[in-house]
């Protein structure tokens, strides 16, 4: 009977992982991940000088403020003399170096991003946007951070160094897992006026994949609903985003709300209030799912595009509505191609910046 049952269970999670690894696998960017290069440009008498870029291929997702934290475990008992562009949150114990010390001794190192603001003397390209990773498809330029080290106690030879492992990504909502430190085909740099090609010594690869188990369960948005004829209103359902104090009163609690508002003449108004008291969403996106989008007659006020099936990613215009700032809405138009009889032509789902906002249900 034991072994009955041992079999039952046996089989019951073989089953249940199959169906987790399905689900995990995003419809709308089954090949989005965050990657980072680890580039060896030279070497120094006790180990390298590196760049470490971290691309967000994401269509949809990004990384908001205050941003990104990469870390990672050294195969050995290595340390970083030298950071430009990013700064060290743990240093560890030094004590056993007497002349120069390094930046940090920590086994287990984690790198921030620097500010905006940070001196010119400590940039590197690519760096200082306050730890913000835009999506692929919104902003190719600002998808990308980077920053420099110098690592000692190292190999200073393809065949003698050691590469970091273990590494991990860490954002504002979580849900991200890396996988092995991987050897690639060396990086190739074009110079500025493309006349010179370049290459990396050893380049390291990780690939950082998001799931939506890991991330915080805890919802950031709501969507209400409303129509120019006064027929069709709905507000964000109570408690949409939690209740974090006592008492809880009839309110949502979520820090942003999406209002889809049907027009009269069968097109949408899009809006987002943004209610946080001290943050800004930068490089924002918004993922709506809707069988009529197939069919878009127009989109004013904000970029588009389509994913498939039934989606299409918006976002906003550089120098105009590319950022929500606190207390503020931004709003945009899109006309529909019918709703399929649908009166009340509202999403079937609604992502912002990759999180799924809490649409109310439709009353009968």
């Amino acid at each position: 009977m034991k072994l009955h049952f041992s079999l039952l269970l046996l089989l019951l999670l073989s089953c249940s992982a199959i169906l987790c690894s399905a689900a995990l696998s995003d419809p709308y960017d089954p090949d989005g991940n965050i990657t980072i290069r680890w580039d060896i440009l030279l070497w120094t008498p006790d180990g390298y000088v590196a760049t470490v870029n971290i691309t967000n291929y994401q269509k949809y997702r990004t990384v908001q403020a205050p941003g990104w934290k990469l870390g990672w475990t050294w195969a050995h008992r290595q340390v970083v003399w030298a950071s430009m562009g990013a700064r060290f949150l743990n240093h560890s114990d030094c004590s056993r170096f007497k002349g120069s010390i390094p930046l940090t001794c920590a086994k287990q190192p984690v790198a921030v991003d620097l500010m905006t603001d940070a001196p010119y003397n400590v940039q590197v390209a690519g760096c200082c946007k306050g730890g913000l990773l835009a999506s692929r498809f919104e902003r190719t330029e600002r998808s990308t951070a980077a920053f420099q080290i110098t690592v000692g106690l190292d190999g200073t030879t393809n065949r003698t160094v050691s590469m970091p492992r273990n590494f991990t990504l860490q954002v504002p909502r979580g849900g991200y897992t890396c996988g092995p430190t991987k050897t690639v085909r060396p990086t190739r740099f074009i110079t500025p006026d493309g006349r010179r090609v370049t290459q990396a010594l050893v380049t390291w690869e990780v690939v950082c994949k998001y799931s939506s188990y890991m991330a915080q369960t805890t919802p950031s948005c709501c969507v209400s609903l409303s129509s120019s004829d006064h027929k069709r209103n709905v507000a964000c359902p109570p408690y949409a985003c939690g209740c974090t104090k006592r008492p809880c009163h009839n309110d949502h609690k979520c820090p942003l709300v999406v209002n889809w508002h049907r027009e009269a003449k069968g097109g949408v108004r899009v809006s987002m209030t943004n209610s946080n008291i001290n943050l800004n969403y930068s490089d924002w996106t918004l993922l709506v799912n809707h069988p009529s989008l197939n069919h878009l007659n127009y989109v004013s006020h904000a970029k588009y595009k389509r994913l498939s099936p039934n989606g299409v990613v918006f976002w906003g215009l550089k120098d105009d509505n590319q950022v929500i700032r606190t207390n503020s809405t931004i709003s945009w138009g899109v006309g529909l191609g019918g709703c399929n009889g649908d009166r009340w032509c509202s999403p079937r789902a609604i992502y912002f910046n990759g999180d799924q906002c809490v649409i109310p249900p439709r009353p009968k």
